[in-house]
């Protein structure tokens, strides 16, 4: 934690440095001011002086010189934890951009979002409400008890234990207060959770008349956030109420017992026990901060634990080669891969094709024997265990993910339309988008059959889709898939179930969107449906073992039983692959 702390804070040091400088000055001028009340006090019983009115001036000064100090340094100060929250927030998410497919794939997105969120505590909580004023509370407590020592060591000493006594009590509920917080942690993040895939699937809930049964789980979610919230906080006012005023009433009670004895043996003065008297609340309130930070720190550990597994676990394999993305045309192959997803029985065994540069693929198989891993591969989502995915005569894992994945194009089944323009919808991924005409993209557009989609909405290509893109069909979200993919002018051009959720019509004009002669890439095509095999250069069968056969429709047809119930079923309209 301490160094994740430094690496946050130390582009800020000469702020921070600044800050502090100011506030120990403040503090310093805090502090003296039960001096002077000790010396002005002292000085009433004397016949009139100098003193006198050099303290009276003392003590009207010092609040007002500690205040201008308080607002310079609050400028310096403040601000500090949300600036260290702001680059938090950013290189997590960052981070999370580039985690490894496996580890998106088994968190949940409620968990991550929830990290970003409490990445706030972090920095404007933590920091700005708990640390900061604990260092400032340590020097307070330095300069105090220095100033009490040189009144009268033995009332110090025993101030100085009633301190200890209330910040090791506090630390002792230390292991308790981290198991709250952790269970609070997780609460929130499942609630979120639950939340979020409760508002994605409200139709599914309508439905199926779910709604009551969906909102006691809701409620019983918000019942358990509201226990542990008030563990939290009786815990906190057991701790900074009920320990820390018993020992501060302790210590006046002391101070006045104390300070009468000394007075009645002539020892101490009338001024030093009123100076006593004002710094027991300003030791307590410095011990306050100290137990906050006790607390906040435990809690901010428990916090940090999904914070630190986001960056302690491995980015994707970016490699290092870089395609030219002049290259029109890329050859695919696989040699003797295999491949399975974690904790999940489907995958690939000792599986050997080659697409040549420029030929129409189709992937058929059952559900869930692993066509879409073919995709997951050849896009560089996964790497094999054993063997190689070559693509244009290199193994995947070698190149640059990110450049390699702008020279390829994918239509997938689940199209992905973001409440945003049109335009953005279309040139979205794109590192040259601003490279893109007006005629270019009209261009894709009167090829993918877009226009009368772009004839109805007010402003053209430059309307907002709406959120779920509610201003477009199912078969218009295709085509703006396929028109996404055009305008990358990608090398391999994958179509991923296209037409599974399309009507007859629809799934044929999508089928001949793909033949049009825009495309000339190596393209894959995953599909169910088999009335094109014929016009495809190769077939790839999955099989149910994870072997993968290849071959052209009639030769298959003959001679693969597999293949030849996929045929049947197709044409009987009973497939379900």
């Amino acid at each position: 934690m301490k160094s994740f702390l430094v690496h946050y804070v130390r582009p800020l040091w000469l702020t921070i440095l600044i800050g502090l400088i100011l506030s120990i000055i403040g503090t310093l001028l805090s502090v003296a001011q039960p001096l002077v009340i000790r010396n002005l006090i002292n000085s009433l019983s004397k016949e009139y002086s100098s003193s006198l009115l050099l303290n009276v001036v003392l003590l009207i000064s010092i609040p007002i010189l500690a205040t201008v100090i308080s607002y310079v340094q609050t400028f310096f100060l403040s601000g500090v934890g949300q600036k260290i929250t702001q680059k938090l927030r950013g290189d997590l998410f960052n981070r999370m951009l580039g985690l490894h497919t496996e580890y998106l794939d088994k968190t949940p997105p409620g968990k991550m979002y929830q990290s970003i969120q409490d990445s706030i505590i972090v920095g404007e909580g933590y920091i700005d409400r708990e640390l900061v004023p604990a260092i400032l509370s340590f020097f307070t407590l330095l300069f105090i008890f220095a100033s009490m020592f040189w009144m009268d060591i033995s009332l110090s000493l025993v101030i100085m234990a009633c301190g200890l006594i209330t910040v090791l009590l506090t630390a002792l509920t230390g292991a308790r207060v981290k198991s709250v917080e952790k269970k609070y942690v997780d609460i929130r993040s499942e609630s979120a959770g639950y939340l979020q895939e409760s508002l994605e699937n409200i139709r599914t809930i309508r439905l199926f008349g779910g709604g009551d049964k969906e909102f006691k789980v809701w409620k019983d979610w918000l019942a358990l956030d509201r226990l542990y919230w008030m563990k939290r906080r009786l815990i906190g006012d057991f701790n900074e109420k009920g320990i820390l005023i018993l020992f501060q009433s302790l210590c006046l009670s002391i101070v006045i017992i104390y300070g009468y004895i000394k007075i009645r043996h002539g020892v101490l003065n009338i001024g030093s026990i009123v100076a006593f008297l004002a710094y027991v609340p300003m030791v307590f309130q410095s011990v306050s901060s100290l137990q906050r930070v006790q607390l906040g720190t435990k809690r901010v550990k428990v916090v940090l634990d999904p914070i630190y597994s986001i960056f302690n676990n491995p980015a994707e394999n970016s490699g290092t080669l870089k395609p030219s993305l002049e290259q029109k045309e890329m050859g695919i192959r696989f040699d003797h891969v295999d491949f399975n997803y974690p904790n999940r029985s489907e995958g690939l065994t000792n599986v050997n094709f080659s697409l040549a540069p420029g030929s129409t693929t189709l992937i058929v198989g059952p559900s869930g024997v692993g066509k879409s891993t073919i995709i997951d591969l050849i896009t560089g989502l996964y790497d094999p265990l054993k063997g190689k995915v070559e693509i244009a005569g290199c193994a995947t894992v070698e190149w640059n993910k990110k450049l390699l994945r702008q020279a390829i194009g994918i239509v997938p089944q689940n199209v992905v339309i973001w409440n945003r323009t049109l335009r953005e919808n279309l040139l979205y991924g794109l590192s040259s988008a601003e490279q893109i005409t007006d005629e270019r993209i009209n261009e894709i557009i009167h090829k993918t059959h877009l226009d009368s989609l772009v004839k109805k909405l007010p402003k053209g290509l430059d309307e907002k889709l709406g959120p779920n893109a509610i201003q477009a069909s199912g078969g218009e979200r295709q085509r703006i898939a396929l028109a996404r993919a055009l305008l990358r002018s990608p090398s391999i051009l994958i179509f991923d179930e296209v037409t599974s959720a399309l009507d007859p019509i629809l799934t044929e004009e999508i089928i001949e969107l793909i033949w049009i002669q825009e495309i000339t890439s190596t393209k894959l095509i995953v599909s169910h449906r088999l009335t094109f095999a014929s016009r495809v250069d190769q077939i790839l069968v999955v099989n149910p073992d994870g072997t993968v056969t290849a071959g052209r429709h009639t030769d298959l047809k003959n001679n693969h039983n597999l293949y030849r119930k996929l045929v049947m079923a197709d044409q009987f309209g009973g497939s379900r692959a």
